[in-house]
């Protein structure tokens, strides 16, 4: 679970997405029917948490893609002031909306986007949601989900306090 691997795991950096972020996610995951199987959440969660304690000082330091538990790559940059995260999938970047916040094993970064692996063939994603009618089975699924990774991070916040 991502809990086990972040407690397994001494500084980390987590991104992760606020609520409106997650939104998104559960409404692309319906409009598509895409199917969210327990390793596909799972990749999908633990793209968010990279190895190393990232500071939002540090990111000007960060020249390359770095792999996360996942071991998918993410990029970390600065642009015009706003630091930016994505993974591979995403077709525009995540923004840091609240930064350097401390827990028991190193950083978390809230993000206004899920961040996303490649998908093989596919031409849309949930920072560019289509607007068909969906399959809400799926999103009960991932919401469920998302529920159970946030309440994941709660303790890890509330350690760090």
């Amino acid at each position: 679970s991502l809990v086990d691997a972040v407690d397994n795991t001494d500084n980390t950096t987590i991104f992760a997405p606020n609520n409106e972020a997650f939104n998104n996610l559960v409404k692309f995951t319906s409009d598509n029917k895409i199917d969210l199987t327990d390793a596909l959440l799972k990749s999908t969660l633990t793209l968010h948490v990279i190895p190393g304690v990232v500071y939002s000082t540090d990111i000007p330091k960060v020249t390359a893609p770095v792999k996360a538990l996942s071991g998918d790559l993410v990029t970390i940059k600065i642009e015009n002031g706003t630091v930016l995260v994505s993974g591979e999938g995403n077709t525009k970047p995540a923004k840091v909306i609240k930064a350097d916040v401390l827990h028991s094993k190193g950083v978390i970064h809230v993000i206004d986007t899920v961040l996303l692996q490649k998908m093989v063939g596919s031409t849309s994603s949930p920072d560019k949601p289509s607007t068909t009618s969906g399959n809400s089975t799926a999103s009960s699924a991932f919401h469920s989900s998302s529920v159970l990774y946030l309440s994941a991070l709660v303790p890890i916040l509330l350690a760090s306090v």
